[in-house]
């Protein structure tokens, strides 16, 4: 069974300066994975991201000519993060 935290559990790590989620695309430890997914992804489908978190896979589409993305989060301080 796979379970979630809830959004206060996200927004606790959000508002800490040395979350993982805040380190620039770059340099942060998912980008292999993000890659990966990038990859994968047929070229021109819309994207729906369900959990896109602070919106490093976005900017990742975004770098990459991808114009078709809706990023949903259940954590406010994501969303925030991700639209600033």
């Amino acid at each position: 069974m796979i379970t979630a935290a809830p959004a206060s559990f996200y927004d606790a790590d959000l508002a800490t300066p040395d979350s993982l989620a805040l380190i620039p695309l770059e340099q942060s430890p998912w980008l292999a994975l993000y890659e990966e997914v990038l990859r994968w992804l047929p070229r021109g489908w819309p994207i729906v991201d369900l959990g896109c978190g602070t919106g490093r896979l976005a900017r990742l589409l975004a770098n990459h000519g991808w114009a078709d993305y809706q990023g949903h989060d259940f954590s406010p301080m994501a969303i925030q993060t991700a639209t600033a």
